[in-house]
């Protein structure tokens, strides 16, 4: 039983398979080609995402996703009375938001 993982065994084949005279699908080749690289570059790719500079934009990007997840969790799992309550406290913290947008106008500060 071979333990290997099947992409890292796969690389070592494309250099087989681009003789042209035991390669009957190009196509399959160049897209095996295509992984390989995005494999190796996926690494890199990710890492300009962990510099501290960008630490709050994670935390913000954390929060929303979590947010969606709860919200879709909810729309799905929640009863009749729970969906008319959480409808009236989404309809109120837009009123608040609102509310502190129009006094940001008038120049009032809370």
């Amino acid at each position: 039983m071979r333990m290997g993982l099947p992409r890292i065994e796969a690389r070592h084949y494309i250099s087989i398979y681009q003789h042209p005279l035991l390669s009957d699908d190009q196509i399959l080749l160049t897209f095996a080609k295509l992984i390989s690289t995005f494999c190796k570059n996926a690494p890199k790719e990710l890492s300009r995402y962990i510099k501290p500079q960008y630490a709050l934009a994670r935390r913000i990007v954390t929060k929303v996703m979590a947010d969606m997840a709860i919200d879709d969790i909810y729309d799905v799992y929640a009863t009749f009375d729970e969906l008319s309550l959480h409808q009236q406290i989404e309809r109120l913290m837009d009123d608040v938001v609102d509310h502190k947008e129009h006094n940001k106008g008038m120049g009032i500060m809370l």
